[in-house]
């Protein structure tokens, strides 16, 4: 009587060894994947924590969520241009000081801005002398009032 092989049931011994090789390859490529990203994450935060606190990423950021300035009106644009137009020759002709060297930095805007908040703070003749230096009578009526 002939005895028919044994067959073996399931995988051979040297298919098991290749399969565990196999799957140890792709938990080594995973895990490589893995350690990459993290590295990734990792740079990109502390190079973000540097940029927020070293430079000025904190202000960036702000400056991009800051509501839109309300455009000046034409009342408080005209009493600048008038302030600026009738102060500028005193403060250009003046001299720079002792020095007499004759350099003298004027901004009207900057001038009129500080007279104006001032203003807000004055009552009575130096209310009404500062109102008319500035040329904010018209202001009164305005939504930007003075």
């Amino acid at each position: 009587m002939m005895h028919e092989p044994i067959q073996a049931k399931g995988p051979t011994m040297s298919e098991q060894l290749m399969e565990q090789y196999r799957l140890r390859g792709q938990r080594k490529c995973r895990n490589a994947c893995i350690a990459a990203i993290v590295t990734v994450v990792l740079v990109l935060a502390v190079a973000g924590g540097v940029w927020w606190t070293a430079s000025d990423g904190s202000a960036l950021v702000r400056n991009m969520f800051k509501p839109k300035a309300t455009p000046a009106t034409q009342p408080v644009v005209n009493s600048t241009a008038t302030f600026a137009y009738r102060t500028a020759p005193e403060f250009l002709a003046m001299e720079a000081g002792d020095r007499g060297t004759g350099n003298v930095n004027y901004s009207p805007a900057s001038m009129w801005m500080a007279l104006a908040i001032a203003a807000q703070g004055a009552n009575g003749t130096t209310r009404s002398q500062l109102n008319e230096l500035l040329g904010s009578g018209s202001l009164t009526d305005s939504p930007m009032s003075i």
